[in-house]
């Protein structure tokens, strides 16, 4: 979708969902899960504590690097080759 033909509504999405937009709300959202689960599950030792960081921490940072943008298309190549 090009933004300077699309409604504004349709382009301010376009704009904010890019990969890394989504990438940040998605492990913001799953730390936050976790955060919530271990306050009402009372957790309030130090070594469950540990082990709730790591799980809020550890699959996000995973995530981050191991999912990656799509490789360009032919067609995407030929369209940027034309421009």
């Amino acid at each position: 979708m090009q933004s300077g033909t699309a409604p504004f509504v349709t382009a301010q999405y376009a704009r904010y969902m890019t990969l890394e937009n989504t990438k940040a709300l998605f492990a913001g959202v799953w730390a936050f899960g976790i955060l919530t689960v271990g306050i009402a599950a009372n957790v309030n030792f130090p070594s469950g504590q540990m082990a709730l960081a790591a799980v809020a921490v550890l699959p996000p940072l995973v995530m981050w690097r191991l999912w990656t943008a799509p490789r360009e298309s032919m067609s995407e190549s030929i369209r940027e080759a034309i421009r």
